[in-house]
């Protein structure tokens, strides 16, 4: 092979293998081929449950464990379930759904989010507080307080206010570390602890202890491990530092410039792919077929028990595609010269999980015909020859005409002829006595 088509080849190649990888978290793609008597659909959905609450993704993988589990019995219950649907709620009386597969994934992923602090407090022998714009980060925009005397030490206690964006899951995070940028210097004995405030039980629980002394150097991460969704709400978070300075001569001084955290969560993904054939939905006439496409809106909505699971196919499995409902005509539709390719997509439909979450995909579908149609409600009317498609008719249509004239032609000729062997005159020959 040359050089000259193997880089080319190469990035095919490697853009096939990463493809999967780099699938929107939120994306889905049906792909249907209709062809004699069979209808083919096959499906992919991926759906992002991150914010969704952890109990619900943890049924989820439990779930999934079960289904994979039982393999072929899980899809025939499935199968005859879809079947039945669209039979009795869908008015497909007569369709037939076989050969139905589905595989599901779930993907875990970490992923790391800086979070500035929106306030805090430092009280000392005073109290000083500092606003985002002041922590926001490390410059010359400082805070500072200096140490109280209580008794036999000097004593600075710090609040500290985060607010997480609505999008990162403070239910699924990992790990956390507070970064503080400034600067300490104590005289004495010192002794640190660092509380989140628990909104559950209304007290500072204890996070960690004696970590803070690397601050004298300008800088310092604590690590929070036990930081959990107990301690966020509304997304807000309340940490509290009390540092004890344990000498009575010397102020101790803390400067604050910066306070962010540093936090480490876990996105939750699935993945659905399924394949099922239909058939029974197409009626034969004297001009063609017409396919009844109810089934590109399956909706399927009900409640299936399996395995002493019970689940609605429609939230469950992200059946509801009720979206795609709307009339084939106003699909996006083309055809090349064998196909009629008919497609719709519909961005951020909503779908709603087993426990009432409402989240959003981006799906898809595209419905590929063999032969010449078009839409008309929720049915495809596939031409035959003299419904041909309009490039097949102007072909027709001159070789109709071609014929025509050749036949005109031909009879003009034949009856010249026969005008002229008619009219031929006839010479008798006497011939004389001698």
């Amino acid at each position: 092979m040359s050089r000259r088509y193997a880089l080319p080849i190469l990035l095919i190649i490697l853009a096939w293998l990463i493809w999967p990888l780099v699938l929107p978290a939120r994306a889905g793609e049906i792909t249907v081929t209709v062809r004699d008597d069979t209808v083919t659909v096959n499906g992919t959905l991926t759906v992002d449950l991150t914010l969704t609450p952890k109990a619900e993704c943890d049924w989820y993988e439990q779930f999934f464990e079960v289904a994979e589990r039982m393999g072929d019995l899980f899809e025939d219950t499935v199968e005859r379930f879809l079947e039945n649907h669209m039979k009795t709620r869908m008015g497909l009386v007569t369709i037939n759904v076989t050969n139905f597969t589905l595989s599901l994934t779930i993907v875990k992923n970490n992923a790391t989010y800086s979070i500035g602090a929106t306030a805090a407090k430092l009280i000392g022998n005073e109290t000083v507080t500092a606003t985002a714009s002041v922590l926001s980060q490390s410059d010359n925009n400082t805070v500072t307080v200096y140490g109280n005397l209580t008794g036999t030490s000097h004593t600075i206690t710090v609040f500290i206010n985060f607010t997480l964006p609505e999008w990162v899951p403070d239910d699924k995070i990992l790990d956390a570390k507070l970064v503080l940028v400034g600067g300490l210097e104590y005289y004495g004995s010192l002794a640190d602890t660092v509380y989140a405030y628990n909104w559950q039980t209304k007290v500072y629980d204890q996070l960690a202890a004696n970590t803070i002394a690397p601050l004298v150097n300008g800088s310092v991460t604590i690590p929070l491990s036990l930081l959990g969704e107990q301690y966020f709400e509304d997304h807000k978070l309340v940490l509290r530092i009390d540092i004890i300075d344990q000498q009575n001569t010397t102020q101790p001084r803390l400067v604050l410039d910066e306070a962010r955290l540093d936090i480490l969560y876990y996105t939750f993904t699935l993945t659905l792919k399924w394949s099922m054939t239909l058939t029974g939905v197409t009626n034969t006439t004297l001009t063609g077929k017409i396919v009844n496409a109810k089934w590109r809106a399956l909706d399927a909505e009900g409640e299936l028990e399996f395995n002493f699971m019970r689940f609605n196919p429609a939230r469950t499995l992200f059946f509801d595609f009720d979206e795609f409902s709307v009339p084939l005509e106003k699909w996006e539709r083309s055809y090349n010269g064998t196909h009629t390719v008919f497609k719709l997509r519909v961005p951020n439909m909503t779908a709603v999980t087993g426990g009432g979450v409402v989240v959003t995909v981006d799906p898809v579908q595209t419905i590929i015909v063999e032969g010449y149609a078009t839409g008309q409600g929720d049915y495809i009317i596939i031409h035959g020859l003299y419904l041909a498609s309009p490039e097949s008719m102007t072909y027709l249509l001159a070789g109709i005409a071609a014929l025509v004239v050749a036949i005109t032609l031909v009879l003009i000729i034949t009856k010249t002829a026969k005008h002229a062997i008619t009219g031929t005159r006839r010479t008798r020959y006497v011939r004389k006595a001698r």
